[in-house]
């Protein structure tokens, strides 16, 4: 059974001002996003949507622990990334936020505490997928991807982010639920790109555009599968490098 989840417990480390928002779209949103309390201070340019795939019920464990409570995405994120009582307490780290965290710094072993920290405080997270899947071995349907691209969209227009960063390239896949999203929500887009393959995988980026602005979607192998650290965050500094520069910065 997960901590207690109250608002108090996660206010300190939350920006709330996006919540009547999301809490409106509660037949489509099922997990409020994570949005870090340093989301909307970051330089102009520097806002970061981290998008993972799916929440799924770990072997043993039960959907009635907390992972169907509209708080699980934000418990997950205190007690992983940031690492905050009540929620973490001295388990193992999850492979998607350890290694999420390696590409973005080049090597665990090079990002303080302190980088990581401002790294999960300034972001904002959620999954693409809007349904709790009974274990990793489940895949979401093609209805999944349909709601999620339309909720995504939504999601962008309520938070308005500079760059999105796509754990995993599935969603990039679902061609159809991409486009018809695009469509019925008047964005355009270029394409989406496919680079030369990085071990098993082919990197992808596009861009969507909507209202004379454009947003940078970055696809990469799902940290959790453990990809080849260095080649991916060398790709990802291809292509967002002032991020870069700025969230290992000291400022």
């Amino acid at each position: 059974m997960f901590p207690n989840s109250s608002a108090q417990l996660m206010n300190p480390f939350l920006e709330d001002k996006f919540d009547d928002r999301f809490k409106a779209l509660q037949n489509q949103l099922h997990w409020l996003p994570w949005v870090g309390k340093d989301y909307l201070k970051c330089p102009l340019g520097k806002k970061l949507l981290i998008v993972g795939e799916s929440h799924y019920v770990p072997l043993n464990e039960n959907a009635e622990d907390g992972y169907n409570d509209e708080t699980w995405t934000r418990m997950f994120i205190l007690k992983e990334g940031l690492k905050q009582s009540p929620w973490y307490s001295g388990n193992p780290i999850s492979p998607l936020i350890n290694n999420t965290e390696k590409v973005i710094f080049w090597d665990d072993n090079e990002a303080t505490d302190e980088f990581k920290r401002k790294l999960w405080s300034s972001v904002a997270y959620f999954n693409i997928i809007q349904r709790l899947l009974n274990s990793k071995d489940f895949r979401p349907s093609k209805e999944d991807w349909q709601l999620g691209w339309r909720v995504f969209l939504i999601v962008v227009e309520i938070l308005l982010p500079d760059i999105v960063l796509f754990c995993g390239v599935e969603a990039s896949n679902q061609r159809d639920a991409f486009d018809s999203a695009l469509l019925d929500y008047n964005y355009n887009n270029d394409g989406i790109k496919r680079y030369t393959k990085i071990g098993n995988t082919y990197p992808r980026t596009t861009t969507i555009s909507h209202d004379e602005k454009n947003l940078p979607l970055i696809f990469i192998k799902h940290p959790s599968m453990n990809p080849p650290i260095h080649s991916w965050a060398e790709f990802i500094f291809n292509h967002i490098s002032d991020y870069l520069k700025w969230i290992c910065s000291e400022s």
